[in-house]
């Protein structure tokens, strides 16, 4: 069985002196003396447990950190329906069985690069399984929008929605019950 993460997490390191803010925005942790995004700790987690591959979905627009500048820029792309070009190729899936899409919630609802990822790959017959970093307000509509999007797949109806709030330790404890739920 051949397993793939496939993540959008925010593309660029925090940057306190070029963004303009002093402490690292919720969606991000500490880790080993950086910060991360919350979903990239989650995909990591999958892609260990499951000996998973992983294909980071990045748009070719680089986003700042600085929040203000991001939602006027992320508000605006969910506005319009934008579908960003991806920095990388969709990685070749004919022989992926399961396919963990992961995201962080923006705007009640995936960034739009992920629906540019749903709308390029073919998913046909893999099992999907839905991931996310959300701040307290759960998934929305997503589990239906990426359902509709991801056109052949088998969609589990069990996604994970962690809180953009956790500790690496917390998100690690609830991304493995999680795997362990949706594999019983």
């Amino acid at each position: 069985m051949s397993n793939l993460v496939a993540y959008f997490s925010h593309p660029d390191p925090f940057n306190p002196e070029g963004d303009g803010e002093s402490e690292p925005p919720s969606g991000y942790v500490q880790r080993d003396g950086s910060v991360i995004g919350t979903v990239q700790v989650m995909a990591g987690v999958i892609e260990q447990v499951t000996h998973a591959s992983s294909y980071r979905i990045q748009s070719k627009k680089i986003y700042p950190s600085n929040f203000r500048i991001l939602e006027e820029i992320t508000k605006g792309e969910k506005a319009r329906g934008d579908r960003p070009d991806l920095r990388e190729p969709i990685p070749d899936l004919s022989s992926v069985e399961n396919v963990f899409l992961g995201y962080p919630m923006w705007w009640m609802d995936a960034p739009m690069a992920v629906y540019s990822f749903l709308e390029k790959a073919d998913l046909s017959g893999k099992d999907l399984y839905i991931f996310a970093a959300q701040a307290d307000y759960g998934l929305a509509d997503t589990l239906k929008t990426i359902t509709e999007a991801a056109k052949g797949a088998q969609v589990n109806q069990t996604p994970l929605a962690a809180s953009c709030f956790s500790t690496v330790e917390q998100l690690q404890q609830e991304v493995v019950s999680w795997l362990y739920r949706v594999n019983s």
